[in-house]
């Protein structure tokens, strides 16, 4: 993976590549046979790249394409973050094309994820119980979960 800064201007995009192959963990994220990178991944990339550029608060990611990884074959990753603003918040933007054209006509990347990067860590406004779990809480089971969701 790599960070670029655009040009003369606060903005950098970061590069990688992501596959079944190089990130066998997101096997594990299959459903109805296609392999999803999880949204808390997309998460993480936005917190790794908040970190260079000292904006390390998700304000806010939403997701707008699933991020599907074919078998066998590698995703060309960028993250970009834009210039701060008054506030110091940076947009970010979470893309992904083919990695291989093979020559073919070079395909429009798609942007699963985009959103807000903060510098400011804000204090909860309601505090975590003393008690865990909270009193009067009640345990779900939460066997087969996955397969009922399938269903």
């Amino acid at each position: 993976s790599a960070a670029v800064r655009v040009g003369d201007r606060d903005e950098w995009v970061f590069t990688g590549r992501v596959s079944q192959d190089a990130q066998p963990w997101t096997t594990d994220h299959a459903v109805f046979g296609m392999v999803i990178v999880p949204g808390a991944a997309l998460v993480e990339l936005a917190l790794a790249a908040g970190g260079q550029v000292d904006c390390p608060v998700v304000e806010e990611l939403v997701l707008q394409v699933p991020l599907l990884l074919p078998e066998g074959a590698a995703l060309d990753l960028q993250v970009t973050v834009g210039a701060p603003d008054e506030d110091g918040r940076r947009d970010i933007a979470v893309y992904t094309a083919p990695g291989e054209t093979d020559g073919r006509e070079p395909v429009q990347p798609t942007c699963h994820a985009r959103g807000r990067l903060g510098s400011e860590v804000e204090s909860p406004g309601l505090p975590f119980p003393v008690l865990w779990p909270p009193e009067g809480a009640v345990a779900v089971p939460v066997d087969g979960l996955y397969e009922r969701l399938a269903e």
